[in-house]
């Protein structure tokens, strides 16, 4: 499944379909990026539908701890823009580990927070992260 992208006018919401918690430094929170919003709320469900994370903050980001797993996660998204319209969208999520590998292992097209479209939401990351092929 993609990555959420969501846009209306100039309203603009980003969330990756993977991340990699192992305290790098890189991609090591999930995290959405948004613009113009005027509301914005993001829940987290694990395999068993239970709700490892929720937030109503216009910047939310989670750090992957989840006492029931490690995945894979489905992310819902819900938002009003500025100019009143509703947004909404759902993803996977994957939280990746290289386990003493070169290379992260994804099935399907990866997309981690750095590697955005900045044309979408305006906002740019380095990209370190290496997938495999």
């Amino acid at each position: 499944m993609p990555h959420i992208e969501l846009f209306s006018d100039s309203a603009c919401v980003q969330a990756p379909n993977a991340f990699t918690p192992n305290s790098d430094g890189i991609n090591d929170v999930f995290a959405v990026v948004s613009s113009n919003m005027a509301t914005l709320s993001v829940e987290i469900r694990d395999q068993q539908n239970t709700i490892v994370f929720t937030s109503d903050d216009l910047y939310p980001s989670w750090d992957g701890t989840d006492s029931t797993g490690s995945g894979p996660y489905t992310v819902l998204v819900n938002g009003t823009t500025s100019s009143g319209v509703f947004l909404t969208g759902e993803s996977n999520l994957a939280a990746l580990d290289y386990n003493g590998a070169t290379c992260l292992i994804y099935t399907g097209a990866p997309v981690t927070i750095d590697q955005f479209d900045p044309r979408i939401c305006g906002v740019t990351y380095t990209s370190n992260d290496i997938f495999c092929e």
